[in-house]
């Protein structure tokens, strides 16, 4: 349904989602041979590129969370009880496996890249991607990262 009314079979859709689902994932397979309209950066790699260009980021606990059967009476910190902020550091690209196997290729990641959007580039998946790069957080990928592609 779409808007309360059933879907046209006869009708084109534009469908926004994100890279997970795209790639086939919840085995969406009907997905997964379409075509990329438009790409965005996930929101973790939006809030990354945010913090850096801020630098430094202050922060202010505001007691919004509460934990069920806690003592949730306790004021929330204020400002001064807090560590001084410090500019978050861009961390280091994850090693290159060695040595790789005769006639693999390396990616060299660019800003904007996900391991997705190199997996369907190289037919291949970013599942593999990871496994082969010996990627402990697949999400985590930066510009000048060394990704091995197998062949």
């Amino acid at each position: 349904m779409i808007q309360g009314k059933a879907i046209d079979m006869e009708t084109m859709y534009l469908l926004a989602t994100n890279d997970f689902m795209a790639a086939g994932g919840d085995e969406y397979t009907m997905l997964e041979d379409d075509a990329v309209v438009n790409e965005f950066p996930a929101l973790d790699e939006a809030l990354i590129a945010y913090i850096q260009q801020l630098g430094t980021v202050d922060t202010e606990a505001e007691g919004r969370i509460k934990i069920e059967g806690m003592n949730n009476e306790q004021p929330a910190p204020t400002s001064p009880d807090l560590p001084t902020p410090t500019p978050v550091p861009t961390p280091a690209p994850a090693p290159i496996p060695s040595p790789t196997p005769a006639g693999d290729m390396v990616y060299i990641v660019q800003k904007g890249d996900n391991l997705w959007a190199i997996g369907r580039k190289y037919k291949t998946t970013w599942q593999e991607l990871a496994k082969l790069n010996n990627l402990s957080d697949p999400a985590l990928i930066f510009p000048g990262q060394k990704i091995v592609i197998r062949k």
